[in-house]
């Protein structure tokens, strides 16, 4: 499926009240895991994806503060062939509200949040998407859930009669990943301009006869949403490459610097295209050569550049 038969949408409204809470100050999308914003990992996602019209929803005083931010992610963005915009929620509408918005368009909408990290293949979600049929396809996964409490197992034929008794076991749990793919008729069937969350928008298509599919995946997978879980963000990326060095495109670029104890990857967006940058201990250091994002991602894995 073409990156053209969808359109990007990430939501970035949150405030991160509960990040806040937990000790990490600042507005969640813009929360750095790795030297790089959990919103710039998503826009990286989608144009792995394959996505070349990317809109980042988010409310009016956010879009103002954070113009200079957006307008260079946008000018990077366009390095890779990626038309990058602002889409404005002059009033809050939930957490999927905003792809109502886009009801006039052709394309399906990808709706991804910015507090989600995956190496899902969002190209080969969106194709199995359109090739269903259905009105909307959830991405989802079994996150593993430990029982807080000892679980005993009883005999089937005699409930008071126990089998086993488990320490406070881990269930699989089928869970939503955060990601969802909406067709455009689907579209016209949902409010307009109310709040709206991803799960009554989901009810909501099933009440009307509406087909909502799932696509199950073993795909890394985390939200990241207080301090613990961006601890736990930081270590997943810095054991997986699959996060850092993907771009399955054309790379403009190749530079090498030396650091660390072992080689790795990393690919960046600037404005000119795909920068590969192959970090190895034998290398001779050339970091000046470095635009600022991947200086700040490098720095982020200890090395001084």
């Amino acid at each position: 499926m073409s990156g053209s038969a969808w359109t990007g949408l990430i939501m970035a409204g949150g405030q991160g009240e509960r990040m806040a809470r937990s000790g990490v100050a600042g507005r969640k999308p813009l929360v750095e895991v790795g030297g790089v914003s959990l919103l710039e990992r998503n826009i990286w996602m989608m144009a792995r994806g394959g996505c070349r019209r990317i809109l980042i929803a988010l409310t009016r005083a956010d879009a103002v503060r954070e113009a200079d931010r957006i307008a260079d992610f946008a000018a990077r963005a366009a390095g890779i062939g990626v038309v990058l915009a602002p889409l404005i929620e002059e009033v809050p509408l939930g957490n999927f509200g905003a792809a109502t918005m886009l009801l006039g368009d052709a394309s399906d909408v990808l709706v991804v949040y910015a507090d989600n990290l995956t190496t899902l293949d969002l190209a080969a979600l969106a194709t199995a998407h359109r090739a269903s049929g259905a009105a909307m396809t959830l991405a989802a996964h079994d996150e593993p859930f430990r029982m807080p409490y000892g679980a005993l197992e009883v005999d089937a034929n005699n409930p008071d009669l126990l089998t086993a008794y488990r320490e406070k076991p881990v269930y699989p749990i089928l869970v939503g990943s955060g990601l969802a793919v909406v067709s455009a008729s689907a579209l016209s069937s949902l409010p307009q301009g109310t709040p709206l969350g991803l799960v009554d928008a989901a009810n909501l298509l099933i009440a009307d006869g509406g087909v909502v599919r799932l696509y199950r995946h073993q795909a890394l997978w985390i939200d990241v949403n207080d301090a613990t879980k961006l601890v736990d963000a930081e270590a997943l990326l810095m054991r997986d490459t699959a996060f850092e060095a993907w771009w399955p495109g054309e790379v403009t670029r190749e530079i090498r610097v030396a650091g660390g104890n072992a080689s790795y990857v990393c690919d960046a967006m600037t404005e000119a295209g795909v920068l590969r940058v192959h970090v190895d201990p034998a290398c001779a250091l050339s970091g000046d050569e470095l635009p600022e994002p991947m200086r700040r991602r490098l720095a982020a894995r200890g090395h001084r550049v």
